[in-house]
């Protein structure tokens, strides 16, 4: 069975090749690597089947996040990896339905990224099922689930989850 893949969009080699290495001993996904936006570019037009991308904010070729939407727009779930603190724009990158803003600061920041890859990985097994009368309110949760990859299920009422209940084997 084929591994898995990560798509990492990073410049920094050094931060690169660190978390391949980390990947391989702890992870074991299989990691394209692209150190620009056009690299990147192409990777996604030959296979766009990622599980997951970790992006740096910053390139060369694109050094205002344009990344970011390349990447979403072929449906992979990212988590952003950047060495800014400006508040600003980690909120209009986290508007943009990304899982995560992560700083890359030091060793613990790229132990943090390992630990949420994991923790994603694991939740794709997960079903939730959320119980509300309020639609709006479902949908929302629901988006917050769906984000961390949770399998979601939703009911309006107890009546209907014990009906979703009764059918499971």
């Amino acid at each position: 069975m084929a591994r898995e893949k990560i798509l990492m969009v990073e410049d920094n080699k050094a931060l690169s090749k660190l978390i391949v290495k980390k990947n391989g001993s702890s992870l074991e996904f299989e990691v394209d690597v692209a150190y620009s936006y056009a690299e990147a570019k192409a990777l996604l037009e030959k296979n766009s089947d990622y599980f997951l991308a970790l992006l740096d904010l910053n390139l060369p070729d694109a050094p205002d996040g344009e990344v970011v939407d390349m990447v979403l727009a072929h449906k992979v779930p990212s988590i952003i990896l950047t060495g800014s603190m400006d508040k600003e724009v980690r909120e209009a990158i986290l508007k943009k339905d990304v899982i995560d803003y992560v700083y890359k600061g030091n060793i613990d920041d790229v132990n943090y990224i390992f630990t949420l890859i994991e923790r994603l990985h694991k939740n794709r097994d997960i079903k939730v099922m959320i119980v509300d009368d309020s639609m709006a309110t479902r949908s929302q949760i629901r988006a917050l689930l769906q984000h961390q990859m949770f399998k979601v299920i939703m009911a309006a009422h107890g009546e209907e989850a014990l009906v979703f209940f009764r059918r499971q084997p």
